[in-house]
């Protein structure tokens, strides 16, 4: 994601959108505000992490965020005040969606 422009440069599919990008809460850090469009009646009332709590900017450094929040179809992920070179990568680790469909999986 490119925090200058805030935009969303990549994600898994359309359902994932930057809703804001904040800066200096009251603990010193940023924060980006995802939305997830989700009405999957299986996924009711279903907390998410949708990312890891390490990130990555455009250099290779990594950091950690700290903490996230969610509100209904928002998505919280702090970071701390640092001088990231954009984009910022974050890792998905939970994320709504399933497969429809027949499937083979080779197990080994």
């Amino acid at each position: 994601m490119d925090l200058n422009r805030k935009q969303l440069l990549a994600g898994p599919d359309s359902l994932l959108t930057i809703k804001d990008v904040g800066a200096s809460d009251e603990q010193g850090q940023d924060w980006i505000v995802f939305g997830l469009k989700n009405e999957d009646p299986l996924d009711q009332a279903r907390a998410y992490s949708l990312f890891k709590m390490s990130y990555k900017d455009a250099s290779g450094q990594f950091f950690d965020s700290d903490r996230t929040g969610s509100s209904g179809d928002e998505y919280r992920f702090y970071i701390p005040k640092e001088n990231y070179q954009s984009p910022l990568t974050l890792f998905i680790q939970d994320y709504p969606t399933r497969i429809h469909g027949d499937i083979d999986l080779k197990i080994k």
